[in-house]
């Protein structure tokens, strides 16, 4: 019979009343009038009449519920606790036949509404939820309650590294569900490729199935998109384990509007949590910027920018490298990591992870280096590299001028975004400004401490040093030498071979007493051709020693000039500080005086200790003039 609610002719014959009477339909004829003509055995039962047979009463009497305004239309009534679907139909043109046919049960209505209203529950909780934990756990939980599940997952799609990580997992191990599950793993991904959903009936047969779910009994899977337009972000999987419970069509399309409104909701949360994740990140890099701007020492710097980093990535590698344009090389200043700081080092251009990003001038971001570190620069070839999982690398600019390269390295695979390599390129930028500033700072403190002619501290300088110096040995009774030379007739020197040459003397002279003294000891230029030593924990007799061993390697060779070689030589006095003599600065400058006017008027070239002059001898037991 035809149901859908349109007007259609039924054939007159006795074989009809026959049909009418054995339908399992319930099946009312009326006449013109709307009234009873026959009523077959299910329709008296449905309407529950008793007594006398209806045929002659108006239908509305059996009936009440019915409407006759438009006869394309179906009307649904409840009879008890079922529901029913009324057409109407015509017979010839006298008579009328009502079908009342089951719909469904009124529980199977209730379920339905109430369905519905829990999905509207979820749109309104997932809609105005900007916590992403929040609305995966909303979702994860009703998917459950209106598909009426066993169990389930909810999986977000990282499409910059393509993998799944499972983030909810309901009624099952948490170990079933391999996460992150990498492409070729379950049925899932050709829902992520196409992003159709799919209901699987007989999954312990698939042959994509996961051993876990079908060792866990998982006979019924269905699975739907997560998305925002065309973009998939996720799935979500339901899982029966039940003989012959299958999921429907219905259930498929509640569960796809469930993936949508998901898919809207994330996407919104997503994009407020980058909103304050990167808000934080600016106020984060502006306060490293005022920091780093502050640092004119070159250690102090590089710390700052250490632990600018630190706030804004995941670092557990750092290093940063400088470019030394003249020699075609990187210097790798800074490099610290789980083992704690490294020695500096320096590798030719384009070798190296940061001699490869400035010799190409490219920034980096390598989430599983083990394999693309070979990819990109070749098996062996940069074996200086902290192999780290996760690799974040880019240049130092000022304009068009490289200053050198920073990265950033994590022990974690995938650790990084674009996103977070923009942040690591402004941090460069900052750092290269501040790199440069801090140089130039170092070469005007240069220009301020160190004499240009000679490269070695001034007079200023010197006597910062020297108080310092004099002060720590005072206090903790440790001896301290200071010395003071010229060079033997510096004038005639200038007078005969020029000034130009006379100022190649001086620098000769500078360079032999770097070459013959430690690196604790301190030489500076005194003034004109006069300089100053001072030798921290050397005693009287030590410096005597060492005093001596200086003036035979400053006076036994000549310079070599470009006027030929010109013999020189050089007087020395000193003094020491000591338990024999302290005092202040001034007062040992005056005794090392003392004794050098004296080596000066005894004919030169000679060494003369200032307690020669006191006790006739050294103080150490030995006459002494040399």
């Amino acid at each position: 019979m035809d149901h859908a609610g349109h007007n259609r002719i039924l054939p007159d014959s006795s074989l009809w009343e026959a049909l009418v009477a054995m339908s399992s339909d319930g099946v009312v004829i009326t006449d013109a009038n709307d009234r009873i003509t026959l009523i077959n055995p299910t329709a008296t039962r449905l309407l529950d009449i008793q007594g006398d047979s209806p045929v002659g009463r108006h239908i509305t009497d059996i009936l009440p519920l019915t409407s006759h305004d438009d006869d394309d239309d179906d009307t649904q009534i409840i009879i008890g606790d079922d529901v029913y679907t009324l057409c109407r139909t015509t017979r010839g043109d006298q008579d009328t036949m009502l079908l009342i046919q089951p719909t469904q049960h009124t529980n199977d209505v209730v379920r339905q509404l109430h369905r519905e209203q829990q999905l509207r529950q979820l749109t309104m909780d997932v809609s105005s939820a900007l916590d992403i934990d929040t609305i995966l756990e909303r979702v994860a939980q009703m998917s459950m309650e209106l598909i009426d599940a066993d169990s389930g997952t909810l999986s977000l799609y990282n499409s910059d590294h393509d993998y799944l990580l499972t983030t909810r997992i309901i009624n099952l191990p948490p170990s079933s569900i391999p996460s992150p599950l990498y492409r070729g793993s379950g049925v899932i991904w050709d829902l992520i490729d196409t992003g159709r959903s799919a209901i699987i009936n007989n999954y312990q047969h698939e042959p994509k199935a996961l051993p876990s779910l079908i060792a866990l009994g998982v006979r019924v899977v269905i699975a739907v998109p997560v998305r925002i337009s065309n973009q998939i972000l996720g799935a979500i999987s339901l899982y029966r384990v039940t003989p012959g419970r299958m999921f429907s069509r219905h259930d498929r399309e509640l569960l796809e509007m469930i993936g949508l409104q998901t898919g809207i909701a994330l996407q919104n949360a997503r994009l407020y949590e980058e909103a304050i994740h990167e808000s934080r990140r600016r106020h984060k890099l502006y306060a490293a910027s005022v920091e780093i701007g502050a640092a004119l020492d070159m250690e102090d710097l590089y710390q700052a920018i250490h632990r600018a980093a630190c706030h804004m990535l995941v670092c557990d590698s750092f290093a940063i490298a400088l470019y030394d344009k003249q020699s075609q090389e990187v210097a790798y200043v800074y490099t610290v990591d789980h083992q704690g700081r490294w020695p500096a080092r320096r590798v030719p251009l384009g070798h190296g992870l940061l001699g490869h990003v400035i010799h190409t001038d490219t920034s980096l971001r390598l989430s599983n280096s083990d394999t693309e570190i070979e990819r990109i620069f070749g098996v062996g070839t940069h074996s200086d590299i902290a192999m780290s999982r996760s690799i974040l690398a880019t240049v130092m600019h000022t304009g068009d001028q490289i200053v050198g390269a920073i990265t950033v390295q994590s022990q974690a695979p995938f650790a990084y975004t674009s996103k977070d390599l923009d942040a690591l390129e402004m941090l460069a930028s900052t750092a290269a400004i501040a790199t440069q500033n801090a140089h130039l700072f170092a070469r005007i403190q240069k220009m301020a401490t160190i004499d240009p002619l000679t490269q070695i501290p001034n007079r200023r300088h010197f006597f910062e040093i020297a108080s310092h110096e004099i002060e720590r040995a005072n206090r903790y009774k440790r001896p301290m030498s200071l010395v003071i030379f010229d060079i033997d007739r510096f004038k005639a020197v200038n007078d005969t071979y020029g000034h130009i040459a006379g100022d190649h003397v001086l620098k000769t002279v500078a360079a032999r007493c770097r070459y013959e003294l430690r690196d604790t000891d301190t030489v500076a230029r005194y003034g004109g051709e006069e300089f100053v030593m001072l030798m921290p924990e050397t005693s009287y007799a030590q410096a005597l020693l060492v005093v001596e061993r200086l003036r035979v390697c400053i006076s036994e060779a000549p310079v070599e000039s470009d006027v030929g070689p010109i013999p020189i030589s050089v007087s020395l006095g000193f003094d020491s500080c000591d338990e024999m003599f302290a005092g202040s600065l001034e007062k040992l400058l005056d005794r090392a005086d003392q004794a050098l006017y004296v080596a000066k008027r005894g004919g030169r070239n000679r060494v003369i200790g200032f307690r020669s002059l006191v006790f006739g001898h050294d103080g150490i037991g030995q006459p002494h003039a040399s």
